[in-house]
């Protein structure tokens, strides 16, 4: 630019002194500089403009104009990850733990009674932020108060991991540009997603319920990152989310945060085995369902008893009912008889299948009692 000042200059006043110790020399260097520095000024304030050139600043702007925020930190969570050593102790939910190199903050997110293996296995996630709560295992925590007849030190014996940083611009303005690709339609299955990943940055994934709950509602299913029961949010940070979803919902809408979905698959396999021989329901919906589960915090063992408990109702009932027609032929009476002499037992086994579904307890139990299952 200084040159062509210069040339400039020289074209207009063939006998100016352009010495580059002349005065003229020093004023043309200053135009240049300012008119450079105007220019990347200009086309910086063009590329900010922008929300997929714009750099620092300019994407915390562009955030918060399409309702975006940048999500915060969020700690290192897994099911069954911390082994608690102690002699009949009794452990709650929320116990506050140290890791001591480091000083992060922990807290458990099950509880129980420390049977006579000495030992008892829950759930655990990081109070503190960020990766440095991506802990390995073999590593040691330390309550901070100490429960009855229970060890001060305990084991992490699952590596621990998706605690993350606060969130880059790269992936801030991806998320912005799938915004503006995806604008808010007045309360759609997408933006109600939408709103309750931006609720709170431990918010990962969610799943949308609408009218499940009777016409005009919404149920929501929001998710952590990670695997197992360590997915589901707590009662406080539901609460959280909803405050959050409440101030956006359409005000012709109901909406609720529901800590977990799980009687309408039982329902959806007692329909299957009705109409599906239960070995050919198996192979087909396992491979389907058992991801979305595993995705929904649902325990796999929880859900394969589930499955098999439903399925195994299609021998019983019409108008598949192979048992049906093997008990008729025995007994020597008619289908018809068969069928209405069973109904009430039916409706027990129903019974008895939604409450396997809504207890996970109540499957696990054995499980975790005879070999030592952490889930």
């Amino acid at each position: 630019m200084r040159e062509l000042l210069i040339a400039a200059y020289s074209g207009f006043f063939p006998n100016g002194n352009t010495n580059p110790f002349g005065d003229i020399f020093k004023r043309l260097s200053i135009v240049a500089f300012g008119v450079t520095d105007a220019n990347y000024n200009t086309q910086k304030v063009f590329l900010d403009l922008m929300p997929d050139t714009a750099t620092g600043k300019a994407v915390e702007r562009h955030g918060t104009i399409q309702g975006v925020p940048a999500l915060g930190a969020v700690g290192a969570a897994r099911s069954g990850a911390l082994r608690i050593f102690g002699d009949g102790g009794v452990i709650s939910s929320g116990e506050r733990l140290t890791h001591p190199p480091s000083g992060l903050i922990f807290e458990t997110r099950s509880g129980g009674t420390i049977g006579s293996s000495g030992y008892l296995h829950v759930d655990v996630a990081a109070v503190s932020t960020g990766v440095a709560t991506n802990l390995e295992k073999d590593q040691e925590l330390q309550f901070s108060t100490t429960p009855a007849n229970t060890e001060q030190t305990a084991l992490i014996i699952k590596e621990l991991r998706d605690g993350r940083d606060v969130e880059s611009p790269e992936a801030h303005k991806a998320r912005i540009l799938e915004r503006i690709a995806e604008p808010i339609a007045g309360g759609s299955r997408s933006d109600w997603r939408q709103w309750a990943k931006e609720a709170a940055s431990y918010v990962d994934g969610a799943y949308v319920y609408p009218n499940r709950n009777g016409a005009g509602t919404v149920d929501i299913a929001a998710l952590k990152e990670g695997t197992g029961t360590a997915r589901l949010l707590t009662s406080q940070e539901r609460s959280d989310v909803l405050a959050y979803l409440e101030d956006l919902r359409p005000v012709t809408m109901a909406v609720r945060v529901a800590p977990r979905l799980r009687v309408p698959g039982s329902l959806l396999l007692l329909v299957v085995g009705t109409f599906l021989e239960t070995l050919a329901a198996i192979v087909i919906l396992t491979p389907v369902l058992l991801p979305i589960t595993s995705q929904l915090g649902i325990d796999p063992v929880h859900f394969g008893i589930v499955m098999i408990v439903a399925l195994a109702i299609g021998f019983v009932t019409p108008p598949l009912g192979a048992n049906l027609f093997m008990a008729a032929q025995v007994g020597q009476v008619s289908f018809d008889a068969v069928v209405r002499r069973i109904l009430p037992w039916i409706l027990t086994m129903i019974a008895a299948v939604l409450l396997i579904a809504a207890w996970p307890g109540l499957s696990l139990f054995l499980p975790r009692l005879f070999l030592d299952y952490n889930g």
